[in-house]
């Protein structure tokens, strides 16, 4: 699988992580998206939505492409970004 050779790379040793991280993501039936602190889209996990590498979710929320975007939703609050 794509999605688990990248967060092993990530992760490096830290196998407890790895495993965490991985069974985290298995269990999500449709795609997650992986944004940096700006929206930009950096990963997904579905093949189907490898299109929407480098876009903004700001942009494709307004599209439809989902909605809501939580991350829209969170962005406004984080004290780091």
């Amino acid at each position: 699988m794509h999605i688990h050779i990248n967060i092993q790379e990530k992760v490096g040793e830290d196998k407890w992580l790895f495993k965490e991280m991985q069974a985290f993501l298995d269990e999500f039936f449709l795609s997650v998206f992986v944004t940096d602190e700006k929206g930009k889209v950096l990963r997904v996990t579905s093949q189907d939505d490898q299109q929407h590498l480098g876009k903004n979710v700001f942009e494709l929320e307004q599209e439809r492409v989902f909605y809501p975007s939580i991350g829209g939703k969170l962005f406004p609050f984080c004290k780091s970004c």
